[in-house]
């Protein structure tokens, strides 16, 4: 016979909000930071860390090995990344959640400034500001909603967020100008939206010519962007000295990535400069020539 906590074999995606300053609904405090500075799984939470009944309850009953947890930092009103949950342990009452993490987000989802934007998210039952909550659940309909804040399929029950985008084997072709034209001028268009649907201030500063195409504000903090525009579905690129440059010193820059730029549905594959570098290969397609000197007696 089955107990309660093994009837239902179906896998979800939770949210996971913890504070770094204890709550009258909490046993424990906690910050994300701790999580995602590594790479292995953690022992994280469990039913003795939080007072809220229902909580408890979902602890006890519901979270199983496979799930999906969104890590919420209340404090910052922030969605930090994505973990796995690897396993659970101990009797009712008694549980313990150990994650592994799987995706951080660079910089972190601003949920409370996109509800302001994106109505639609209000609807979500973990940020409605109801009942606070340790951990809540996230129905299909919300999942949706949740994807198209954060910019990833969240792939429940496979242990990792995986791109919206569909990978094909085909990748960027060298189109004529007037192509390459039109497509870069839908990335950025592109990645203007998707800025700016997130609450911050997009300047160009393309004719300035300082490796990169856009400059990015959000209250205190500054992102400089370059765009990548690629017809098809493969995110292969073409990109400069100047511009690997920047993604190697300047700690303010992010590359965008956007695939099936002319499309009805492009996708944004935002990078840091780090994880530019650590994601792809570069090889030089062409050099600049200059003719050696030649010294007569």
């Amino acid at each position: 016979m089955k107990t309660r906590t093994e009837r239902s074999a179906a896998v979800k995606l939770w949210v996971y909000k913890c504070n770094r300053n204890p709550q009258e609904y909490s046993s424990a405090d906690g910050d994300w930071e701790e999580v995602f500075s590594g790479t292995s799984e953690v022992a994280w939470g469990g039913s003795r860390c939080t007072r809220n009944p229902v909580s408890k309850s979902i602890i006890n009953e519901r979270m199983r090995k496979g799930d999906l947890v969104l890590a919420y930092q209340t404090n910052e009103r922030s969605i930090v990344g994505v973990c796995g949950l690897t396993n659970i342990i101990g009797e009712w009452d008694d549980r313990h959640l150990y994650l592994k993490p799987l995706h951080r987000f660079e910089p972190p989802v601003l949920i409370h400034e996109l509800k302001l934007s994106t109505p639609s998210l209000r609807r979500i039952s973990a940020f409605t500001g109801c009942q606070p909550q340790t951990i809540y659940d996230v129905p299909s309909q919300e999942i949706q909603l949740l994807e198209r804040a954060c910019g990833i399929k969240l792939a429940v029950g496979a242990f990792h967020p995986r791109s919206t985008k569909k990978i094909k084997k085909r990748g960027a072709c060298f189109g004529d100008s007037e192509t390459n034209r039109k497509v870069e001028r839908a990335a950025v268009r592109a990645v203007t939206d998707w800025y700016g649907r997130r609450g911050w201030v997009v300047d160009t500063v393309e004719p300035e010519k300082c490796g990169y195409d856009l400059e990015c504000r959000l209250r205190q903090r500054v992102e400089h962007v370059e765009v990548k525009g690629v017809a098809g579905s493969e995110p292969c690129f073409n990109i400069t000295v100047a511009e690997l440059a920047q993604a190697e010193r300047n700690s303010a820059f992010i590359i965008c990535i956007v695939t099936s730029t002319l499309s009805n549905s492009p996708e944004v594959l935002r990078l840091t400069g780090s994880q530019l570098r650590d994601q792809f290969h570069f090889r030089p397609l062409q050099f600049h020539a200059t003719r050696v000197p030649i010294h007569r007696l």
